[in-house]
């Protein structure tokens, strides 16, 4: 049952159509979410906060590595995405990419660590996203987003 709700969860965050997106001052974040962020190691300095359907969005970069933390709306943590490298992807993942998209490169790629232990991908292929599960079984996909219209609030 918790796969189901993270996987709900993963594809109302995955989607493109948000219902609701805000970028955030960081002197405006709950003190909870502020105390949240400090226990997940998150630094004080270079973290852009969004909030989108509900869910806090810290993204920041730590040792050249993009990182984005995924919050409750009470604060809790509920995910972490990671950027990885095409090679690091699992064999399966990369297996289900070469004979789904013949011919077509994997351009970004990141892991996703739910707090319950659950691991999916995204990877990102001409410009649309695919969200994968650990087996390399697709869960989801994106068209491409336009939307360069928001702005990033940093700290």
């Amino acid at each position: 049952m918790k796969y189901l709700k993270e996987t709900f969860l993963g594809l109302c965050l995955f989607s493109s159509g948000f219902m609701f997106s805000q970028n955030l001052n960081p002197s405006s974040l709950p003190t909870s979410l502020v105390e949240a962020s400090k226990v997940a190691g998150i630094p004080a300095k270079g973290v852009s906060w969004e909030l989108k359907n509900g869910v806090y969005e810290a993204e920041y970069k730590l040792n050249g590595v993009e990182i984005t933390n995924l919050f409750s709306e009470t604060s809790v943590l509920l995910a972490t995405e990671t950027e990885l490298k095409i090679n690091d992807l699992p064999p399966a993942v990369l297996k289900y990419s070469s004979v789904t998209w013949p011919g077509k490169k994997i351009t970004e790629a990141s892991k996703i660590e739910w707090v319950s232990g659950t691991v999916q991908y995204e990877i990102e292929i001409e410009g649309n996203e695919y969200l994968l599960d650990n087996n390399g079984m697709l869960i989801n996909q994106d068209e491409e987003d336009d939307d360069d219209s928001e702005q990033e609030v940093t700290d």
